[in-house]
């Protein structure tokens, strides 16, 4: 862990709680499942908290997970899990097709490809073109010995289904996008830290060699953050790494460049450096 992180940590945590501006991120590093979200106080009373707290809690997004899982397992759908990290359940018939729930918080339902009618006659051939209709004829011999209900009655049983389970799995995506997020700003201060001492470009781009241009570059990352809970919390760490460590050197950021910054801004937020 690098000084200005465990800086970055002991001060978010030392915040007045009953200051103006609430804290950055406390968070400590993440590990394999995050994440519990902490709102403050909407201070300017705009219906939107101001920054967002991150606590790491252990197993938030595998239990949110696993709670997807055992609705649809309830429901009669069985489960089991791909190398890739999906998790595929089949119908409780094999008519109702497939679920996949993907990594990223998807979840996916797909119908049979092929079903099976009947033939009209002995010794008939498989009809592709049917493959999806109701294509069963009363009284014949054919392949299978349950009709296939056709499309409409696949994605009405499906459709049920997603609506049994869409608080679960919406729950789940959104543990997972604050687990990204507690991620993301763990990992910012030593993006900032590499960009200002070796010049790594925070998009991966050219080295940055100049400390005018590296300055350049990370105002010009605090001017596009978004006027969002998660776009103000990441504008305040680059503002605190840049009140501490760039405002410290020997080549600090100079008003007019703050000033252009702040234009450049469509929320209005000023950079609090000085």
């Amino acid at each position: 862990m690098s000084l200005f992180w465990m800086w970055f940590v002991a001060s978010a945590l030392a915040q007045d709680p009953g200051a103006t501006a609430p804290p950055v991120a406390s968070v400590a590093e993440p590990g394999p499942d995050v994440v519990l979200e902490d709102i403050p106080e909407d201070a300017d009373g705009d219906g939107q908290p101001d920054y967002i707290n991150i606590t790491v809690v252990g197993a938030a997004l595998a239990d949110a997970r696993d709670n997807v899982v055992r609705k649809l397992e309830k429901l009669g759908w069985k489960s089991r899990r791909a190398r890739d990290g999906r998790i595929i359940f089949r119908g409780p018939e094999g008519w109702m097709g497939k679920a996949t729930l993907r990594a990223s918080g998807d979840l996916d339902f797909s119908i049979p490809a092929i079903a099976f009618p009947a033939p009209s006659e002995s010794g008939g051939t498989y009809n592709y073109n049917r493959a999806t209709d109701d294509g069963y004829h009363g009284g014949n011999q054919g392949l299978s010995s349950t009709p296939f209900p056709g499309k409409e009655k696949v994605a009405a049983v499906q459709a049920e289904v997603r609506a049994a389970i869409h608080d679960d799995v919406l729950h789940y995506r959104e543990v997972l996008q604050h687990a990204y997020f507690s991620k993301y700003i763990s990992e910012l201060p030593t993006r900032l830290e590499a960009l200002w001492n070796m010049g790594e470009s925070l998009d991966g781009g050219k080295p940055i060699i100049d400390p005018a241009a590296r300055r350049a570059a990370l105002l010009e990352f605090w001017s596009s953050r978004t006027d969002t809970p998660e776009g103000r919390t990441v504008s305040r760490s680059l503002e605190i790494f840049l009140r501490e460590v760039v405002m410290a050197s020997d080549t600090p950021v100079t008003r007019d460049e703050a000033s252009a910054a702040e234009l450049r801004r469509p929320d209005g937020r000023k950079l609090d450096i000085f």
